[in-house]
């Protein structure tokens, strides 16, 4: 039978071994989880294919349609009545008090 002392060192270098292994598998984990790294590699190693995704890209949302804004003037109601706005969108909304000039729409 291994006397106790034996054993309990046998334990303790086993141990510290295994916490070594496992420091190196983490840091192994943590370099192929670095999304930039891998993306700068990427970058270096394809790198007419991330230009034609560039430009692709730049096309497609050249393309997109404009975004409509509502403007509303506040105070000035000959504006939204020469659209052809009725009685009620001029009617004032509530608003916050420090807030100044009324609001309408």
């Amino acid at each position: 039978m291994v006397e106790p002392v034996e054993d309990k060192d046998f334990l303790a270098e086993r141990l510290e071994q295994d916490r070594q292994k496992m420091a190196v598998q983490v840091s192994e984990l943590k370099e192929n989880y670095n999304l930039l790294r891998r993306l700068r590699a990427s970058m270096r190693k394809y790198p007419w294919s991330w230009v034609i995704s560039a430009v692709l890209t730049g096309f497609l949302l050249s393309r997109l349609p404009a975004r409509r804004r509502n403007l509303s003037v506040a105070g000035s109601s000959s504006i939204e009545a020469s659209k052809g706005c009725t009685a009620s969108c001029l009617r004032p909304r509530p608003v916050p008090r420090h807030q100044q000039a009324l609001v309408f729409g």
